[in-house]
């Protein structure tokens, strides 16, 4: 009888106005609310997504095109060394310029070296040579012998190191100069070597528009001065070759050092922009590269998308009524009951059953729901056996990699050492040349071996500082309580001659007890002070070493007063084998601050440098505390 009276009662319930039009209104505006949400969220996700992709094919051609920049200078400053470093053509000037040589021999033989050097390529258009004064000697053309180019930036930057000059425009040809010094044995400079490049395989990379649409562009600039931007090719709208440099504000952002994007009006026209400055030659004038592209071609794909997705949203909002009025009608109470048995079933209780009079599709969801329990009751103790064996699988899997990465550490040790077998071979073999040979060896011999030597050197090196990479976390102690300034003594000891030699300054303030693994913080300590000493144009290095505690670290900290470095190389220097400057300045394997940034890391703590160029830089690195400080 209760059971019978509570159907009645909801019978009762289920068709009072009060209820329908609660359920009716509730399932439309859930319904409306619903379209409208994934129409918004639709609409701003393709926008989302269409800028993404706009921003990322920008960078790409910003990227491409400053690569390209890039490896251009870098190509033509190796090329031109090259024949700046050549023996025969020394060994000419040099001549001439100890009047050992009569003029014409000299302007005929050198004109035929550089005829040579400069091949079948249509780049090189002209090569010439000019004494230390400035004045053209000899070259490829006899046409401007005679003149002075003393004052020619290219050949007052090309007396110090290689310089390629800016690109001008000679009758629709781009050209430019690249210069580079001529020294002899001695270091002592004999004159300047001045070559004529057409850069038509630069422009075409450029210039080509591939990928950018009706509107978009590459945009490659500098200043010309404080309130003019100067274009390297003209702008497409216009054909603008100067601009102002408040009507461009990405490029000057650029060519200042700066990267990154944004929406502007660009020569009067909406633009997505990206811009990012080139390594052309920043001792110079830098240059900087925008790619734009017109927001409304941009995003044409979201407009036509938005004329869709409108209507559509619209007419969605029909069915909504009519479901929410059947749903209304007819299954309010029922799912009502069969949500409450799901949430009893969500809670835990496996064991209650929905009990519904329906024949429809609520009957056959309640009776779906009922052997929904009884198949998750059954399946817990299934999913609990599978879980056990999944967790021996893993711990089997790990086991596996452990074995693995042991193999691989041994096998890059045998690696190693097989291949420093024949570099000693080549080394042994490259010195009894040079002792042993019953006749002695002319310069350019002498030069080849000495590259064969310096670079086996260099070889092995790299080699080694491969394996004390490698051995940093197999090799390495438990990290301990020790006195810090025991590592510092330890690594000034290693570092003594070169301290002596550049009678260095080395001060410390705070340093005491850490955590830390002694062998690995003395080599940490070596390697900062070395790069410290290594990097410092000043008669007289001074490093601070201070460590400053907290509660659960210490900050050290290493100042010096050396070249410094640019903020855009903060994180580059931390990377494997990478130099910020060339073997000629500096040596090294580029492994140094790698090895500092795993000894940190395996220790826990973080490792970051502040510098300003010319004013010296400041490493710091955390590490865990000690019990006391000394």
């Amino acid at each position: 009888m209760g059971r019978l009276a509570g159907s009645a009662s909801f019978h009762g319930e289920a068709q009072g106005l009060s209820l329908f039009i609660r359920v009716a209104l509730f399932v439309f505006v859930t319904t409306a609310t619903t379209v409208a949400a994934l129409t918004g969220i639709s609409y701003y996700a393709a926008r989302w997504i269409i800028h993404q992709q706009v921003e990322q094919r920008l960078y790409l051609a910003a990227t491409q095109r400053a690569h390209a920049i890039e490896l251009y200078v870098a190509q033509q400053h190796e090329r031109v060394e090259f024949i700046a470093r050549g023996t025969r053509l020394r060994r000419q000037l040099r001549a001439w310029t100890h009047d050992e040589l009569p003029t014409e021999t000299f302007r005929n033989e050198v004109a035929q070296i550089l005829a040579d050097s400069r091949g079948s390529t249509g780049e090189l258009r002209e090569v010439m040579v000019a004494d230390r004064s400035g004045v053209l000697v000899a070259g490829t053309s006899s046409e401007h012998l005679g003149r002075d180019m003393s004052l020619d930036p290219a050949f007052e930057q090309g007396q110090n190191s290689v310089f390629l000059s800016e690109f001008r425009d000679v009758d629709g040809l781009f050209l430019t100069t690249v210069a580079a010094p001529i020294h002899d044995d001695d270091g002592e400079l004999l004159g300047v070597i001045l070559v004529t490049l057409h850069a038509s395989r630069l422009i075409d990379i450029l210039a080509d528009p591939t990928g950018l649409g009706l509107t978009g562009e590459v945009l490659i600039g500098r200043f010309e001065n404080e309130d003019l931007i100067h274009y390297l090719l003209p702008s497409r709208l216009g054909n603008l070759t100067e601009i102002r440099a408040s009507e461009a504000v990405p490029m000057a952002k650029a060519i200042r050092g700066l990267h990154g994007h944004e929406y502007a009006k660009y020569h009067g026209q909406p633009s997505m922009v990206v811009f990012q400055p080139v390594n052309y030659q920043p001792a110079y004038r830098p240059w900087g590269v925008v790619v734009r592209i017109a927001t409304q071609e941009a995003f044409t794909p979201l407009y036509n998308l938005r004329r869709i997705i409108m209507p559509l949203g619209l007419l969605l909002l029909i069915p909504s009524i009519l479901s929410a009025y059947w749903l209304a009608s007819r299954y309010a109470r029922p799912i009502m009951r069969l949500a409450e048995a799901a949430s009893i079933f969500a809670s835990g209780n496996l064991k209650h059953r929905v009990v519904v009079a329906d024949h429809g599709e609520i009957g056959a969801l309640s009776v779906a729901l009922n052997e929904m329990a009884e198949q998750l009751e059954a399946s817990y103790e299934v999913l609990e056996k599978r879980v056990a064996e999944r967790t021996e699988e893993l711990e089997r899997t790990n086991s596996e990699l452990a074995r693995s990465n042991r193999d691989l550490e041994q096998f890059a040790y045998v690696a190693s050492h097989d291949i420093q077998e024949p570099l000693r071979a080549i080394t042994g073999f490259a010195k009894l040349l040079r002792d042993q040979r019953a006749t002695p060896l002319n310069e350019t011999e002498q030069e080849y071996l000495g590259f064969i030597l310096s670079s086996s050197e260099r070889l092995k090196l790299l080699i080694d500082n491969l394996l004390e990479y490698s051995r940093l976390r197999t090799q390495a102690k438990d990290p301990q309580q020790i006195d810090s300034r025991a590592a510092l003594d330890n690594a000034c000891a290693n570092l003594r001659s070169v301290i002596e030699q550049r009678n260095a300054v080395i001060s410390t303030r705070g340093l005491g007890a850490v955590t830390a693994d002694p062998l690995q913080l003395t080599q940490l300590f070596q390697n900062l002070i070395g790069n410290a000493l290594k990097f410092c144009d000043r008669p007289q290095p001074v490093i601070q070493v201070a460590a400053d505690y907290g509660p659960e670290e210490v900050i050290f900290s290493i100042r010096d007063n050396g070249i410094g470095l640019d903020a855009k190389d903060y994180q580059r220097i931390f990377t494997i084998f990478s130099r910020l400057h060339g073997r000629e300045e500096y040596s090294g394997t580029g492994l140094g601050l790698a090895i500092c940034q795993q000894i940190v890391q395996r220790h826990g703590g973080r490792i970051w440098v502040e510098s300003k160029v010319g004013e010296g830089s400041t490493f710091y690195f955390t590490l865990p505390r000690g019990e006391s400080q000394a």
